[in-house]
C-alpha cells in the first residue's frame, strides 16, 4: 500500500512538472498573461482625443517596462524599456517608471518603433497598454484599454 507521504510527494511532483510546461507555452508575441486590474495599472481617459493627455495611475509593483500596442496586434511601441534602443527617446528610466504612482502622456507622446522614435497614437481605434517588470519575457503583468479618437 502507498504511504499518505509518498501519494503527497507523487503529487507535488507532478503539479512542478505540469507548471512551468503549461507557462512555456507561447501562442504570440503576448504570451504572458496581463489582466486588467485598475488598482494596479489604469488609463484615464478611456477615449483620448487629439490634444488631450493619457493619464496612467499606477498602484505598487506595477512594473518596469511600458508598451503601447495599436488593435490588432499591428505596431508596438515602448516607452520604458530595460537597454533602450541607441538613438531612441525613453519617456523615463525603468528605475524612475517603477517608483512612479502617477504619469501623464500626452496625445502626440513619442515611443521606440522597430528602433526608431514614432508618435504612439496616430490612427483612431483601440490600443492597449501593458506594463510588467520585463515586456520582452513571459512575465506577468498589467494592462488597460483606451481608444483614441483623434
Amino acid at each position: 500500500m502507498f504511504s499518505r507521504a509518498s501519494i503527497c510527494m507523487a503529487c507535488l511532483q507532478s503539479f512542478l512538472i505540469l507548471v512551468p510546461a503549461a507557462s512555456a507555452q507561447a501562442p504570440d508575441e503576448t504570451s504572458a498573461t496581463f489582466t486588467i486590474e485598475p488598482k494596479f495599472f489604469d488609463c484615464s481617459p478611456k477615449v483620448l482625443r487629439s490634444g488631450q493627455s493619457l493619464t496612467l495611475t499606477l498602484g505598487p509593483l506595477h512594473g518596469r517596462n511600458l508598451a503601447v500596442q495599436r488593435e490588432n496586434g499591428e505596431h508596438w511601441n515602448y516607452l520604458v524599456i530595460d537597454g533602450p534602443v541607441p538613438g531612441t527617446t525613453p519617456l523615463m528610466t525603468p528605475d524612475a517608471y517603477e517608483k512612479a504612482r502617477r504619469v501623464v502622456l500626452p496625445a502626440n507622446v513619442i515611443g521606440d518603433y522597430q528602433g526608431k522614435d514614432t508618435r504612439v497614437f496616430t490612427k483612431p481605434g483601440k490600443y492597449t497598454l501593458y506594463t510588467s517588470d520585463n515586456l520582452e519575457s513571459e512575465e506577468p503583468g498589467y494592462r488597460c484599454e483606451i481608444r483614441y479618437a483623434g
